[in-house]
């Protein structure tokens, strides 16, 4: 199997492939939002989800204004349940099919109501995810674990900060040449799915392989 075909986002890379808060993904499983059937061994609560989950989960929050929670709820469960009894729903589960090729439309009291779209998006932000993760390498012996591309010591935060400042790709490119553009896009998407847990390493910690030359002392004018 491929990666893809076993991915189940954390509650940060959910919130990103569906395109809601992270406060939304908890409401998911808290709220019993969808059926046990998209998660993991039918487990919710471990908060691990599968891209369908995350597809569903972005009809589910985005078309709040057009629909009741029953009539979303409804929605989903049909199309679960009707897809459940498929020989290939765990490719499904996965969005490891062509969408083209799946039947994606579900009929509630006459209405129409077509998820292509939001499985569409899921996988491509699931994809971007995946290619996030093959970019990127924590290593302890590379600044103290501080997330790095791969085959780099150019640190993901610090892009991911530059880039989201708005400074430009080709000064960002002159601070670091061995940056490239796949980088530069990725970083955002690195940081939002992987956010920082616990106290981040200081500077020495950092760059253990520096060595002090001067202190200076600064005298602060009096007011």
């Amino acid at each position: 199997m491929t990666l893809a075909q076993t991915f189940n986002a954390s509650v940060a890379e959910a919130a990103f492939i569906a395109d809601i808060t992270d406060r939304d993904v908890n409401r998911v499983v808290d709220e019993a939002i969808l059926p046990e059937a998209l998660f993991a061994q039918g487990l919710p609560r471990a908060r691990r989800f599968p891209a369908l989950a995350c597809a569903l989960a972005s009809f589910y929050f985005q078309e709040e204004d057009l629909l009741t929670k029953s009539a979303r709820q409804r929605v989903i469960e049909s199309f679960v349940y009707r897809s459940i009894k498929l020989a290939n729903f765990e490719k499904l589960l996965y969005l490891n099919v062509s969408i083209g090729s799946f039947d994606w439309e579900v009929t509630l009291d006459n209405l129409k109501i077509e998820l292509a779209t939001y499985a569409t998006q899921a996988k491509q932000r699931l994809e971007s995810v995946l290619e996030a993760e093959s970019m990127v390498i924590s290593n302890t012996e590379i600044m103290a674990g501080e997330p790095v591309f791969m085959g780099t010591r150019v640190p993901v935060r610090t892009i991911a900060a530059w880039v989201d400042s708005g400074i430009p790709a080709e000064e960002i490119q002159r601070a670091y040449p061995s940056v490239t553009s796949d980088m530069l896009r990725i970083a955002p998407i690195y940081v939002k799915t992987n956010p920082r847990r616990g106290r981040p390493p200081n500077f020495g910690e950092a760059n253990k392989n520096w060595t002090l030359k001067k202190t200076t002392r600064v005298k602060l004018a009096s007011s």
